[in-house]
């Protein structure tokens, strides 16, 4: 990535702080953004102590002006925007409830998720196009969940969003292809996000660590990395589970298992 510029949204923190920090070590400056000033300032600051080039700007994606005051801070300071990864959303808001039940949600929270999760998506999208297609080259990585693939109870209004962003992702591949511009989806399992797997349970039986594999932020870095890498560059509107084989998994007791000395 030696000589391009990167945009990463939500990446104060967990999974965006990994892909800002794994483009930067490959090369990139690196544009990292959140509303977190302070987490901002430090992941920018920790990027620059390791010998990489980064700038923070503050940024609510949920806001156009926001948006559009992000991208051109891209510009202005580094004359170019090469990659974007759509990584925010609003999953603080999510742990204390905003989200449920399909029959439980009222329309002021559905629209809350939805504004967060692919409105904000979409909103980056658009801010970029014009500076991508100018240079006929750009990658767009957007990350999105297992809840968009399968069925997960409690997070109608996230799963809903993130279905979205999967069709926005083919749509915007198949649109502006012409212009040499990728975009491709990161389908993020089970990530141990801020390193904390959920305990033993109190009656013996597996946690949820040993039921379901855990990755590590780093490995949904690693992913996004192939994709805005030039071996990729011919593939486009795809989605790539990144879930240590579960959307792979049918909910069937196993025929057989594999020998331990095969």
């Amino acid at each position: 990535m030696q000589g391009s510029v990167a945009l990463v949204t939500g990446s104060t923190r967990g999974i965006g702080r990994a892909i800002a920090e794994r483009f930067a070590a490959e090369g990139a400056t690196v544009v990292v953004s959140g509303r977190a000033v302070d987490d901002g300032e430090a992941v920018a600051k920790a990027i620059r102590a390791d010998g990489g080039t980064a700038r923070f700007c503050a940024a609510d994606v949920t806001v156009d002006a926001a948006v559009e005051g992000l991208v051109a801070f891209t510009l202005e300071h580094f004359g170019r925007i090469d990659v974007l990864v759509n990584n925010a959303a609003p999953m603080e808001q999510m742990a204390t409830g905003l989200d449920g039940v399909a029959g439980e949600l009222d329309m002021d929270r559905w629209r809350t998720v939805l504004d967060g999760t692919l409105d904000s998506a979409f909103r980056c999208i658009r801010a970029v196009l014009a500076p991508m297609m100018s240079q006929r080259d750009g990658v767009i990585v957007n990350i999105s969940s297992l809840a968009s693939l399968r069925g997960v109870a409690g997070v109608s209004a996230y799963a809903a969003a993130k279905a979205g962003l999967n069709g926005l992702t083919r749509s915007v591949a198949v649109e502006y292809a012409p212009f040499g511009i990728r975009c491709n989806t990161v389908v993020a399992g089970s990530i141990d996000t801020y390193g904390a797997a959920p305990p033993p349970r109190a009656d013996g039986s597996p946690d949820l660590g040993a039921r379901i594999p855990m990755g590590e932020p780093v490995d949904v870095a690693n992913a996004v990395l192939f994709l805005v890498s030039r071996e990729a560059r011919f593939i486009t509107g795809v989605l790539l589970p990144v879930d240590g084989g579960i959307s792979a998994r049918a909910a069937v007791p196993p025929v057989a298992r594999p020998r331990s000395d095969s």
